[in-house]
């Protein structure tokens, strides 16, 4: 019999603890409960130059991966949803980033 137990750590986390429950049935759980969280992620990635021994599609893709916190994310549309031609403060957020490495010699393992 399945049994369920769950305690309120603060307004935003909760502790849920199930027994007698298989591994893909909790996994499944689990993967509902974190695509409910509402975050942002990088769409389009603009790169001017790439020096690096990454290509800019495998950065690119690496970038889109990363979940961004946002106090906004509630206030965003999709960008298919919005009304604007291409991209508007109601649909989307620019970032920019500046990172240059500044030594001569990098071990890598």
């Amino acid at each position: 019999m399945l049994e369920v137990n769950s305690d309120t750590i603060s307004k935003f986390e909760s502790k849920i603890i199930i027994n007698n429950i298989s591994s893909s049935l909790a996994n499944s759980l689990r993967r509902i409960m974190i695509s409910e969280v509402p975050t942002i992620s990088i769409d389009i990635v603009s790169i001017e130059i790439n020096t690096s021994l990454i290509n800019d599609e495998f950065l690119s893709h690496r970038l889109g991966l990363i979940p961004l916190k946002s106090n906004s994310v509630k206030k965003l549309k999709y960008t298919r949803e919005c009304e604007c031609d291409n991209f508007c403060s109601k649909c989307s957020s620019i970032f920019n980033i500046d990172l240059r490495c500044n030594k001569e010699e990098i071990i890598v393992y």
